[in-house]
């Protein structure tokens, strides 16, 4: 029942799962609820007395059962129970959510997730406008699908060290500011070398804390940020990775004494 009685600040999720262990079996002790009801002996007793509160469920010695009219959020109090009689009885789920305050959650959760799958699915259409256009060709009157080269084709200058092809710049310019597709494959790679960036920038900018604010929205690391402004700021404008440098070998041992000797 995803009713806003049983919300987080309401009766909560443990009341639901006490009222169906109590439907199924009727006259349960506290410890006979933890098994049926999957609830720890803490929570149960909590919850008991909150739902015995709106006349929702009734005791009597060791053994807890519903009210009548539980399940359709109405309660009573019954003269040889021991129920709180400074509590009205409930007179329905809508008004133990309105007690509460928890009016409209569910409503607004699921207007959350649906603006989140929404957003998901943009996000998914947004990726797929990355993708290389296919080139087609007319020959003898015919549309000839040309395949997009292989990465052994394609120039050293546009390889990463892991033999990853980078891209000058995505096909889509909705928004050219948008994390490159191979940049994430560098950045998401678990060994990739890393180098530190040390430049002076104005303070008035507050890059830093502008930085650390972004993090703390979404988790991505700050060199991760910088390394992702500055690669589709300079991809943007056409300026795109080099090959990498390539590290020189250092000569063996004949090869120095040569050198020596020489």
């Amino acid at each position: 029942m995803g009713h806003d009685a049983f919300a987080h600040h309401g009766l909560g999720s443990a009341a639901l799962m006490i009222i169906s262990a109590l439907h199924q079996r009727p006259d349960q002790t506290v410890g006979e609820l933890v098994g049926t009801s999957s609830v720890s002996r803490a929570t149960t007793y909590r919850t008991l007395r909150r739902l015995a509160e709106h006349g929702l469920v009734h005791h009597t010695g060791e053994t807890w059962a519903l009210a009548p009219r539980a399940l359709e959020g109405l309660g009573n109090s019954l003269p040889e129970a021991d129920t709180c009689p400074a509590l009205e009885p409930a007179h329905g789920w809508d008004t133990v959510a309105e007690q509460y305050g928890t009016t409209g959650l569910a409503t607004q959760r699921k207007a959350l997730h649906a603006a989140q799958r929404a957003a998901y699915r943009e996000a998914l259409n947004r990726l797929a406008e990355h993708r290389s256009r296919a080139v087609v060709i007319v020959r003898d009157g015919r549309q000839v699908l040309v395949p997009t080269p292989r990465p052994d084709e394609v120039s050293s200058a546009w390889h990463t060290s892991y033999g990853h092809v980078l891209e000058a710049q995505s096909d889509s310019a909705d928004d050219p500011f948008a994390p490159h597709p191979n940049t994430q494959i560098v950045l998401n790679t678990r060994h990739t070398s890393r180098s530190q960036l040390n430049y002076a920038v104005p303070e008035a900018l507050q890059l830093q804390h502008r930085i650390r604010r972004y993090n703390a929205d979404t988790g991505i690391q700050h060199s991760d940020i910088v390394a992702l402004a500055v690669d589709a700021f300079l991809r943007a404008r056409a300026t795109h990775p080099n090959s990498p440098v390539q590290t020189p070998k250092r000569p063996d041992q004949s090869a120095r004494s040569t050198l020596l000797t020489g």
